[in-house]
């Protein structure tokens, strides 16, 4: 999943969720420590989308966590040096 313009992601750093389509939202931190975000397009199936930054915290992420909420949406929570 990683690639060149995420750089080699670290191990223990990936979160994923299943969605209410049934796709499979995952979240990474990249090499730059940034939070991104991928979608399996469509849903069951080996394709995906781009790598997107969902634009909450930028640089400096240790840890990621994703989950659904009580209304069916994805939220992903990060923990930033600062804690």
């Amino acid at each position: 999943m990683d690639d060149g313009s995420t750089g080699t992601f670290l191990v223990g750093t990936l979160a994923p969720a299943v969605d209410h389509a049934g796709a499979v939202n995952l979240f990474a931190i990249s090499a730059h420590n940034d939070i991104l975000h991928t979608r399996q397009a469509p849903p069951g199936t080996a394709t995906w989308t781009g790598w997107s930054t969902p634009g909450i915290i930028k640089g400096g992420v240790r840890a990621v966590a994703a989950g659904i909420d009580g209304d069916d949406h994805v939220v992903v929570v990060g923990t930033d040096t600062g804690l």
